[in-house]
């Protein structure tokens, strides 16, 4: 089976946010594949701004692009992945507020992918190691993937060695193809230089 990272881009027009909910986790728990319900803020605390800098970017995709790079996608995304019977993801609601400070929408969550998966060939793919992390990847320039290693039921994961990226299978890019859900883009994993485009 082919795997692809799961990207969403910054949009020509789409909203960019800014900063993760202040009342919330510390930024980098997002990227560790922990569960973190029970510290995500509800509600009016629970809110993330579109960012200064695009001040002309507001339209909202299905999935939006943000400063800290976590998964977030709104109710249709949320189906796509319930309807697959993912379960190793759990949801945490945000508003997402726009630039002049109002509620732009209530339909969005932070994907969350739990746990992880030795799905990294480390041995015949070229990287290099994080400088404080010394357990992550910092930098890849030819990704290997070890089938082998990843559940034939893994719909979206982690890879044990690289938290911060999400790899998702052939049939959930093809699910979300087929709903025509918007903001985000697939890229092969097999081979993967590390570059977004």
């Amino acid at each position: 089976m082919n795997y692809w990272i799961l990207k969403t881009p910054i949009q020509d027009d789409g909203a960019h946010l800014s900063t993760l909910p202040t009342a919330g986790p510390e930024d980098f728990l997002y990227s560790k594949g922990e569960s973190l319900k029970a510290q995500h803020p509800q509600d009016s605390e629970s809110v993330m701004c579109f960012d200064t800098d695009f001040p002309d970017r507001i339209k909202l995709f299905d999935f939006v692009s943000n400063l800290d790079e976590v998964l977030i996608g709104n109710k249709r995304v949320r189906d796509v992945f319930e309807q697959l019977g993912i379960e190793n993801v759990e949801y945490l609601p945000v508003w997402l507020m726009n630039h002049q400070g109002e509620i732009a929408s209530k339909d969005y969550t932070i994907l969350n992918v739990l746990g992880s998966v030795d799905a990294i060939d480390m041995e015949k793919s070229k990287y290099r190691m994080g400088r404080i992390i010394k357990t992550q990847i910092n930098r890849v320039k030819h990704l290997v993937l070890d089938n082998d290693n990843i559940p034939e039921e893994a719909q979206v994961f982690r890879a044990s060695s690289k938290l911060n990226e999400i790899f998702i299978s052939d049939p959930l890019k093809q699910a979300l193809e087929a709903a025509g859900l918007s903001g985000w883009k697939a890229i092969e994993a097999q081979g993967w230089d590390g570059m977004d485009f």
